[in-house]
């Protein structure tokens, strides 16, 4: 499902114009200057929980060395990755295939 669909199952969800459905899709997940709710949170450090759908969460990934195929090494500096960790509601229905 990519953002256009999600936002037309919003409006026929609740009934609001693809317009007011879009407006709201945007400002949760607009990344665009870090506008979106969630995109601000994460960056500020913060955990964004959704009762039974799962958390959202940073954690930061160690400076490391790789070796590309070419035989050389190279640095990679430390890191913040986003982690989502699915609700026990989620892997529920996932799990019974609902």
């Amino acid at each position: 499902m990519n953002r256009k669909e999600l936002t037309a199952r919003l409006a026929a969800r609740t009934g609001l114009s693809r317009a007011q459905a879009a407006d709201a899709v945007r400002a949760l997940f607009d990344t665009i200057d870090s506008e979106g709710i969630l995109p601000q949170s994460l960056a500020a450090g913060e955990r964004v929980v959704l009762s039974g759908f799962g958390t959202f969460s940073t954690r930061v990934v160690a400076p490391r060395q790789v070796t590309l195929p070419s035989g050389d090494v190279v640095d990679v500096p430390e890191r913040r990755q986003v982690v989502f960790r699915p609700g026990q509601t989620l892997r529920r229905q996932l799990r019974e295939g609902s």
